[in-house]
């Protein structure tokens, strides 16, 4: 399970510098790495479609197919943030383990089993996310 979540965060990590990339290309400058560098994934996902909703140069179905990556990349990164920060917690069943947090304004918890195919399923879904931004981007803005 360990060796599962280290190599999820290992691909959510390259698709954070992927998306540093895309900002950057989105932007235009060099210069977007000053406020692109040290924010958060979210950050730079909603920067990346605000940014985009103004490149009319970019064909809608070309921005459209971009905006679902970044949706993609946001459902991504709220897993990821679960695994990452939320406690482990054994269940008292052989492996079983949930992911427990505290809800805002209330006395629940919210409760999440984890799996090893939930980990290996985000880990693959940042893999593919950043092929396929890579290649929007190589596509539609030029190199990487």
């Amino acid at each position: 399970m360990l060796v599962a979540l280290g190599d999820m965060i290992r691909a959510a990590s390259m698709a954070d510098l992927i998306l540093r990339k895309l900002y950057r290309a989105l932007v235009g400058s060099h210069l977007a790495e000053v406020t692109a560098n040290g924010q958060m994934t979210r950050w730079l996902i909603d920067e990346c479609g605000a940014i985009l909703d103004h490149r009319t140069d970019l064909a809608e179905p070309i921005r459209t197919e971009l905006r679902a990556m970044l949706t993609d990349a946001k459902n991504l990164s709220e897993k990821r943030n679960r695994y990452v920060h939320d406690v482990w917690s054994g269940t008292g069943t052989p492996g079983g383990h949930v992911l427990v947090r505290s809800k805002r304004r209330t006395i629940q918890w919210d409760l999440q089993e984890v799996s090893l195919d939930g980990l290996i399923e985000v880990g693959t879904g940042f893999r593919k996310l950043t092929v396929d931004v890579m290649g929007w981007q190589i596509d539609n803005l030029g190199a990487v």
